[in-house]
């Protein structure tokens, strides 16, 4: 009978296939493809836990990496590749083989559970006594392995043994979710060049691997991987991807955004000289290092659109001692009034160009239902759906006649969150009057859908206006401390409070890092992105809800709703001008 090894691409599983190739067994591979991140469907109906790899050979069938790659070197290798007890080399052999899962890939899976995303990038979070210990910990395995190699050219001695099969995933396909850097570790380096010269190895990642660059996963730099479905280029828009909807409103989804995804530089050479940008909110935390990142980009004319003129001029100065030579505006805007948007529209007509366009301004909630009085709506409901739907329409002509022949189209960026992947709404009867409901109001829930409303509308008006005249697109930040979210209440209270602040303080990225999101969804996407939710520096899907007939039936009514609610403002006649 033949072997039949089941691979899940960029994993552990790639011990198996590389034992193979060493062995030159003729055996069945069978691949499983990412999706995008978790195994199929289809490979986890192998085996309970739906780990990788399986391998069957007969009636046997096993998982773990480790049982599967002793089980085919005994049953397969004729005493090749593992060494009998008695060698002089046997008790070396049986540490390492054993080290790389118990040890070392335990702390690489430790490392991840802590690691949180920030501008350093420098792996476990935290100055507390335990981070310090894990990541001393973790540093001495690689002093260790690195020791041992200065001694010997593989890890039991001068043969090749399954005790290397089980560790270089560990230095090498693992790096690609726990990016670690190997510059200080020449030793292990030389140990990767003999694996990568190895014709078993180069056979191997072909076969089963063949997206990750062997030369760039033997290298000091941690290896860059994203699951073909998303795209490198960012290409697919998010009406696509649904497939990825359902991993990224998962608790998994949550953690691997927050613990992995790291930020993507801004490409070489991009510069937003003579480029005029607004930021809505702007004042502090992520509009104001939003602002700070686009003048780092070179931008001539930054406007800070705020609610406090005091708080503003105080932003304005501190970007003007950094930045002397760009010119730094500050224009009132409250997005309570419709007074105040419509009279910041108008001020905006006076411009020459604007190039981008960040609305920011939001509210987590309040602690209790409270009403704007000149609306009729709920607080947070206004401001987060009505008034930006509003801002935005209004914008849009006024964008489109700023827009200057031969360069990219104007992007007008909502901030929204991923946290929409978690609403609920009614599907049936009117959508806007749910959020108007005293009796049932909490201010996470609410801000949950007024984040999918947004999500909806933009999907929406991205069908009623051309990407040629204006680019619009939704841009999410993640959990990022330092901001306004579960601070000094933030409709919060009590133990949600407190446990709001915890989940901040346990996974939040810096303000830097979330920043950049709204710098790549303005600056590097382009019409690529028009009417797609910009997640983690990459288009990403929809809440799932929005792939249903039930979500498409709720975006048509919100939308007639939307612009019966906003007609005072000539909403519709807006559109229709723009379709024309």
């Amino acid at each position: 009978m033949t072997l039949i090894v089941h691979h899940l691409g960029v994993s552990q599983s790639d011990r198996v296939v590389w034992l193979c190739e060493e062995l030159g067994l003729d055996y069945e591979l069978k691949k499983y493809t990412r999706s995008p991140y978790l195994a199929p469907p289809e490979f986890k109906s192998l085996h309970p836990l739906g780990s990788a790899p399986v391998i069957e050979d007969g009636s046997v069938k096993l998982a773990e990496s480790g049982a599967c790659v002793e089980y085919i070197a005994q049953m397969y290798g004729k005493g090749r590749f593992i060494i009998a007890p008695g060698h002089k080399d046997y008790t070396d052999y049986l540490y390492w083989f054993h080290f790389a899962n118990a040890s070392f890939q335990s702390a690489l899976i430790r490392d991840l559970a802590l690691k949180s995303v920030g501008a350093s990038g420098d792996g476990i979070k935290g100055t507390g006594d335990v981070s310090k210990r894990f990541k001393e910990k973790f540093t001495l395995m690689l002093t260790m392995i690195n020791d041992r190699l200065a001694t010997v050219p593989w890890l039991a001695g001068a043969q090749f043994t399954i005790a290397d099969v089980m560790l270089v995933c560990c230095l090498t396909t693992m790096r690609c979710f726990n990016p670690y850097d190997l510059g200080e570790y020449d030793n292990i380096l030389s140990y990767l060049a003999r694996v990568s010269a190895r014709d078993g190895y180069r056979r191997a990642m072909e076969k089963g691997d063949p997206e990750l660059d062997i030369t760039q996963l033997a290298s000091a730099t941690p290896p860059t991987w994203q699951p073909a479905s998303l795209g490198s280029s960012g290409s697919a828009m998010s009406s696509q991807l649904q497939s990825e909807a359902p991993f990224e409103a998962s608790i998994l989804g949550f953690f691997y955004r927050q613990w992995i995804v790291h930020p993507k530089p801004v490409p070489a050479g991009t510069s937003l000289s003579s480029q005029v940008a607004i930021i809505t909110g702007s004042n502090s935390g992520l509009g104001l290092e939003t602002g700070r990142q686009l003048l780092q980009l070179g931008l001539s004319h930054l406007i800070l659109a705020v609610r406090s003129q005091a708080r503003g001029d105080k932003a304005a100065d501190g970007l003007r001692k950094e930045f002397p030579g760009a010119i730094i505006s500050v224009w009132l805007l409250d997005m309570s009034s419709y007074d105040s948007i419509t009279a910041f529209v108008e001020q905006c007509q006076s411009l020459p160009r604007i190039d981008m366009v960040i609305l920011n301004a939001g509210l987590a909630g309040t602690p209790t239902f409270t009403i704007v009085k000149n609306t009729g709506h709920e607080y947070s409901f206004q401001v987060n759906y009505i008034s930006t739907a509003l801002l935005t329409i209004l914008l849009l002509p006024v964008l489109k006649s700023k827009r200057i022949t031969g360069l990219k189209p104007p992007v007008l960026s909502i901030i929204t969150s991923d946290t929409a992947y978690w609403a609920s709404i009614e599907t049936q009867g009117p959508i806007l009057p749910q959020l108007d409901k005293a009796e049932d109001y909490s201010a996470m829930p609410w801000y949950q859908k007024t984040k999918l409303l947004q999500q909806l509308f933009v999907s929406q008006l991205a069908d009623e206006i051309n990407s040629d005249d204006v680019v619009v697109n939704l841009a999410n930040p993640g959990l990022c401390g330092g901001t306004a979210f579960g601070n000094n209440g933030g409709g919060f209270s009590g133990i949600t409070l407190l446990f709001v602040n915890f989940v901040k303080w346990i996974n939040s990225r810096t303000v830097a890092a979330g920043a950049s999101t709204f710098v790549d969804a303005a600056v590097v996407k382009g019409k690529e992105s028009h009417g797609s939710y910009v997640s983690d520096w990459a288009i990403k899907p929809y809440p799932e809800i929005m792939y249903t007939q039930a979500g498409a039936q709720v975006r048509e009514r919100l939308w007639e709703e939307t612009m019966e609610e906003l007609n005072f403002a000539g909403a519709s006649d807006i559109i229709q001008r723009l379709r024309g």
